[in-house]
């Protein structure tokens, strides 16, 4: 799943960067890879609460020697956060496989993920960086990770509301939460002659995402427990048409 991940945002690389002029560094590295990971965290907390297999290949990790691949993590997993995006545990294996599977699987992406993040930051900061300097970029990612994940399931609770009020401003909500999490609070700051046209650019650029979300959230609910369970949650689509 996380390869399948790292490959859609390298397919869709001129989106990201190029239209929403992303800069090229390891936070929006960090923050583009999470927001595809909130996105298909909910499905996985929604499926059945079974016992795992012991047996069963649950959302692999990077191949061993491939890019981004971490062979020896000194990350610890991610803690526990208030919200209910998933829970990281130092232990791996029968361990985590022997948990229900709605708690397994989120355990699971969430530690490729961190896996992945720590690799890219190792690649960033040189091999030569001490190891408390990394855990310290480590447990800010970690922090950035629970706080976007709260602020996504707020919108998901709107979304879900049996109040019209709540339902009818959860997209606004949505939007702010990608404005502040991926593109960076642009705007806060009265533009400066000719950058008007950006500032309006970005508010395009920020719909697409809005609906990119939506779309990729819905296509996953339409997706069956089986062939979630198995890996089998298809192509990420284009954010742009």
């Amino acid at each position: 799943m996380v390869r399948g991940i790292v490959e859609s945002i390298e397919r869709d690389r001129a989106f990201w960067y190029d239209q929403c002029t992303l800069p090229p560094t390891y936070q929006t590295f960090f923050q583009l890879h999470l927001l595809y990971i909130l996105i298909l965290l909910p499905r996985l907390r929604a499926l059945p609460a079974a016992t795992a297999s012991t047996e069963h290949p649950i959302p692999e990790p990077l191949d061993p020697g491939a890019p981004g691949a971490s062979p020896a993590s000194s990350t610890p997993s991610p803690a526990s956060s208030g919200s209910e995006s998933g829970s990281g545990s130092g232990g791996g294996g029968t361990a985590v496989l022997s948990k229900p599977l709605h708690e397994s699987y989120p355990t699971e992406l969430l530690q490729h993920f961190f896996e992945l993040a720590e690799s890219e930051m190792r690649q960033v900061l040189g091999r030569g960086e001490r190891e408390r300097v990394v855990r310290k970029y480590m447990d800010e990612m970690g922090e950035q990770w629970r706080g976007a994940g709260a602020g996504l399931d707020y919108v998901l609770g709107l979304t879900g509301s049996e109040e019209v009020a709540e339902r009818a401003k959860a997209d606004s909500e949505l939007a702010s939460w990608v404005w502040r999490n991926l593109l960076g609070s642009r705007g806060l700051t009265v533009p400066s002659e000719g950058e008007g046209k950006s500032e309006e650019t970005m508010g395009e650029n920020l719909e697409l995402v809005v609906r990119f979300v939506r779309r990729e959230m819905a296509r996953l609910d339409r997706i069956s427990d089986a062939d979630v369970i198995n890996g089998n949650i298809g192509e990420w689509g284009a954010p742009a048409p």
